[in-house]
């Protein structure tokens, strides 16, 4: 009995101990902190440390990753009705637009790039094989710029279709732009062309062209809103999708093709019983913006059509004969502006507002048999939100209903129907194409917790603090949140690493969970998670608190709650979606130039805090190590540095290449201010009633849309999403970079100014004949240039007075001649070192050089002379 009684103390002494030191182990901070928490302070800091010890050693410099496995995004499904099974996962494509199927045969597909490629893919037993079926830039100037002065958001290739009857005539039809860059006009062609070995190639004529018939030409008045999609119907005529051409009233207009659909004949004729009435006789339909895929009912051969929105509403439509879809009068079901047309106007189908997404991508109604729920559904997306939903009539009802279909974490460009009704869908960014079919659920997870505090994210002692495994950091410049504070964390499956790309953005491994509490006065009222998930990538969740704080509750859409008379937005799924995108790195905040700072807490550099506990898979080097992000409040940055750092935090995750912005803009902190194809530039999207308004106009904050943005709390504001509320001193930072601004400029000067390249005080950059030369500054055959973006970061250099005479570097030959804007030869980096620069050409990467008095090209060496001064003449002009 004693033995017994001492072995029952024993066993409780035991359970006190393990009780205590869980109390010791829960109540413990995080002794690892490496930055503030809050958004006031993240900004106050602005060290110049490049991390040069710690982050130049080796990834495997002593530290471990820290073991999280409670909070993990892969513990969760994300209910869908559908999954995405890719059939190419060995190829990635550029930008694809779109995909056709052989007649007849599913094994035989053609993917479509946006930048004139077409691909033909064969399924062989299994593996897909995957050859050139045209080059269309080959033979036509196909341009595709979607950055820079100048750029192209939406020329390019579009959409090809085999004739009704092309096993008798091998007729195929291909729709897409030439020219459209730096001011050269814009053309849609619908050309014929024909294929002579069952659609392997496309047939040539005796001189090597591609044998065509021109169908249809439009020259465009913008490069905005060109889809010229194209299908034959199922009575045999050929229909043809137009966007607006970036002019909203032509959408009106019935004697020009814009905002429309068009039907002709398979040579071109209008079609006979087109009832648009009083115009062009090819007009099939009028009043769209800018029907971003359409397609028809293989069973009814009703035509449906997604149509993309412009500041509130996107649209699904059908498609009548005859019918008016009311841009711009009305978008969606709402009224836009007073047109001065009556109609009658068609409604659309379905309309939604921003909470589900920025830009419809239509689709099909689904006639196959693989997902047997979904027959007679119609399927479309959002090219932002990325979700799949499906219409269907409500049985012994006139309406529709939606439903969610997936989440697909995929920048939806097109669908794709094969011979059999099966769909298939295109990721735009990561070029991908992918097959709809039942979804396949996983037993060992379960949803996502309706209660935050059961997600295994919160310290299970006090919940509005997460757990102490998570991982926190600041960053140098937070987006604005309608004055909140924000405190950051990471959640990194165990053992695992973060990627680093050389524009320093971070790819997290798929688990990783992102979470952000958000303090409004003080008070914790939301707590987002963005997790990265098996099959649909990046997803985010908001979680609100309650009035006293002790639980967060998942939030199936968007809200909008009052709070000490302010009123704060709660996003929906699809609209962090629509933010954090792939062309943004999906993190938005997690980048070497936002994370590059000095903790207040530490007093070590975030970075070297990363490295020292290995959570890079490989060593930073010195060009990731350079960036840097000031803080738009860290007086110590000049005024410019603090603007753009501003922009960069808060627009470019939309603004940049690849981003999901219908402008062309690049925003990003990196990009040189006359490459961010701002400055001096005039909107394609409206200019909000200012006259001689510009995107940026040097001088004159008034004019700048970019400012009138910033500073707009309505329908124009930006950014548009989850904002309530201006920040009036960013805006008022802007604002007076922009008064403060003398002109556009290049890197070396005024953007229209005349430069002379001087080898020496009296020796310069001149030509004989179409040769450059060296010359003296007295001599008749000196010359002045002129230096204009070309793209990216390269410039062109030209002949003042003489606009198509341009500095290239063809076949190793240095020469003055005719250019075309896209050729790389005449594309030259200006890299500049002290009061110096070196003239590098794009096509070959040979520097401009001098030897024994002799200029030519050669890779950068001992040998020869490379630096050049450029020196602006002070009667410029500019």
């Amino acid at each position: 009995m004693v033995d017994a009684s001492i072995a029952m103390m024993r066993c409780w002494i035991i359970v006190f101990l393990i009780l205590l030191s869980a109390c010791v182990d829960g109540s413990k901070k995080n002794p690892i902190d490496p930055g503030s928490s809050s958004s006031s302070s993240s900004s106050s800091s602005s060290s110049n440390s490049s991390s040069s010890s710690s982050s130049s050693s080796s990834s495997s410099s002593g530290g471990s990753n820290p073991s999280l496995a409670l909070c993990l995004a892969t513990e969760y499904e994300q209910p869908a009705a559908i999954s995405l099974q890719e059939i190419v996962p060995q190829q990635k494509f550029t930008l694809p637009t779109g995909l056709t199927f052989f007649p007849g045969n599913n094994k035989i597909m053609y993917l479509l790039q946006q930048d004139g490629m077409i691909w033909r893919l064969v399924d062989d037993g299994g593996e897909i094989i995957v050859n050139p079926f045209v080059d269309l830039r080959e033979y036509y100037n196909v341009v595709y710029l979607p950055e820079g002065l100048g750029g192209c958001n939406e020329c390019g290739l579009y959409s090809m279709v085999f004739h009704p009857n092309f096993n008798q005539n091998g007729y195929i039809y291909i729709s897409f732009t030439t020219d459209g860059a730096n001011g050269r006009p814009l053309q849609t062609h619908i050309k014929r062309f024909r294929s002579s070995d069952n659609g392997v190639s496309l047939a040539q004529d005796n001189s090597g062209k591609l044998e065509e018939t021109v169908i249809f030409e439009i020259q465009q008045p913008a490069n905005l809103h060109n889809n010229g999609q194209i299908r034959f119907g199922p009575d045999g005529y050929l229909y043809i999708g137009m966007g607006d051409g970036g002019y909203s009233l032509d959408a009106q207009n019935v004697h020009n093709p814009f905002g429309s659909i068009l039907r002709v004949t398979d040579e071109g004729e209008p079609a006979p019983g087109n009832l648009v009435q009083g115009g062009l006789p090819e007009l099939y339909a009028i009043g769209l913006r800018n029907p971003w895929f359409w397609s028809f009912d293989r069973l009814t051969g009703d035509l449906w059509a997604g149509d993309v929105g412009h500041a509130k509403i996107e649209e699904v439509n059908r498609i009548f004969n005859g019918g008016n879809y009311g841009w711009p009068c009305f978008e969606g079901n709402a009224t836009y502006i007073n047109c001065g047309s009556s109609g009658p106007f068609e409604n659309p189908v379905w309309d939604y507002g921003r909470v589900d997404g920025s830009s419809v991508t239509g689709g099909y109604v689904y006639r196959g048999r693989v997902i047997e729920s979904l027959y007679g559904t119609y399927l479309f997306s959002d090219f932002l939100s990325g979700i799949i939903w499906g219409l269907r009539e409500i049985p012994g009802e006139s309406g529709y209903e939606r439903v969610q279909l997936i989440a697909s974490g995929k920048a939806v460009s097109a669908f794709a129907e094969d011979n059999d009704g099966e769909l298939y869908i295109l990721d735009y960014t990561e070029g991908g194409i992918y097959r709809l079919v039942p979804t396949i659920n996983d037993s060992t997870k379960k949803p996502l917790p309706v209660r935050l505090s059961e997600t295994g994210c919160m310290n299970i002692r006090d919940v509005t603090q997460p757990d102490s495994k998570l991982l926190p950091y600041s960053i140098n410049e937070p987006f604005w949140s309608d004055g909140a504070d924000k405190e950051r964390f990471i959640s990194l499956p165990e053992k695992s690493q973060i990627e680093v790309d050389d524009q320093g953005d971070f790819h997290f491994p798929v688990g990783t969970i992102l979470l952000k509490n958000f303090r409004l006065q003080g008070k914790l009222i939301e707590t987002r998670l963005l997790l990265n998930q098996e099959n649909s990538g990046w997803s985010g969740y908001s979680y609100a608190w309650n009035d006293d704080v002790t639980e967060a509750i998942l939030l199936e859409t968007s809200e909008d709650r009052e709070f000490g008379g302010q009123i704060w937005h709660y996003p929906s799924r699809a609209e962090c979606r629509q933010c954090h995108t792939s062309a943004a790195g999906f993190s938005l905040g997690l980048e070497i130039a936002q994370l590059n700072r000095i903790s207040p807490n530490t007093g070590q550099n975030q970075l070297d805090w990363f490295v020292e506990r290995n959570l890079f898979s490989s060593e930073l080097g010195p060009h990731q190590l350079a960036l840097k992000l000031p803080g738009s409040k860290d007086l110590s940055a000049s005024l410019g540095e603090r603007a753009r750092a501003f922009l960069h935090s808060n627009c470019s995750y939309c603004h940049r290449p690849g981003g999901t912005s219908q402008s062309n803009m690049d925003l990003r902190f990196g990009t040189e201010l006359i490459f961010t194809n701002t400055c001096g530039v005039e909107p394609i999207q409206g200019d909000l009633g200012i006259a001689s308004a510009l995107l940026l106009a040097p001088g004159v904050a008034d004019r700048s849309l970019i400012w009138q943005r910033i500073s707009a709390n309505n329908e124009n504001k930006m950014p548009p999403l989850a904002r309530n509320h201006v920040d009036m001193e960013s805006a008022e930072l802007i604002r007076d970079w922009i008064n403060n601004m003398d002109f556009c400029r290049t890197i070396a000067g005024p953007l229209d100014g005349k430069y002379a390249l001087h080898k020496d005080e009296n020796t310069i950059l001149g030509r004989t004949n179409s040769l450059p030369a060296l010359v003296n500054t007295d001599s008749e055959n000196k010359v002045e240039w002129q230096i204009k973006p070309a793209i990216e970061n390269f410039y062109h250099i030209s002949l003042v007075g003489d606009d198509d005479l341009f500095l290239h570097y063809e076949n190793l030959k240095l020469s003055i001649g005719p250019i075309r804007p896209e050729w790389w030869s005449a594309h030259w980096e200006l890299i500049a070192e002290e009061d110096y620069f070196l003239v590098r050409n794009r096509w070959y990467g040979h520097y401009l050089r001098v030897v024994n008095d002799s200029v030519g090209m050669a890779p950068l060496s001992d040998e020869g002379q490379y630096k050049w001064r450029i020196v602006l003449n002070p009667n410029h002009g500019g």
